[in-house]
């Protein structure tokens, strides 16, 4: 059931999407409920640091961690709860914030 929300949320506009999560609170849980356990406790802290993270170092390197968190990270920018830092220069691994505080 969560793998068909977060893909009718994918394929909504983007530009619809902030407006869902800032006028509809619950929408916002449920969406984050949907998402992987990794994805939700990166989601978490990301939601109190205001300027662009690298997140890369919050996983191990070992037993598979880059992958899931690839996964974990593409799963969330593609329901716009988060966003990349602009292409070109820095790491990869490099993200922005959540949505909205993203300048």
């Amino acid at each position: 059931m969560s793998e068909v929300v977060l893909e009718y949320l994918g394929d909504l506009p983007s530009s619809s999407l902030p407006l869902l999560y800032e006028n509809s609170p619950c929408c916002a849980v449920a969406v984050l409920r949907c998402l992987s356990p990794l994805a939700r406790q990166i989601l978490m802290r990301l939601a109190f640091i205001e300027q662009p993270v690298e997140i890369s170092s919050w996983v191990s390197p070992v037993a598979g961690g880059r992958e899931q968190l690839q996964e974990a990270v593409r799963a969330m920018e593609r329901v716009g709860v988060v966003v990349s830092e602009g292409g070109g220069g820095g790491q990869h691994g490099e993200r922005g914030a959540p949505i909205g505080k993203v300048k």
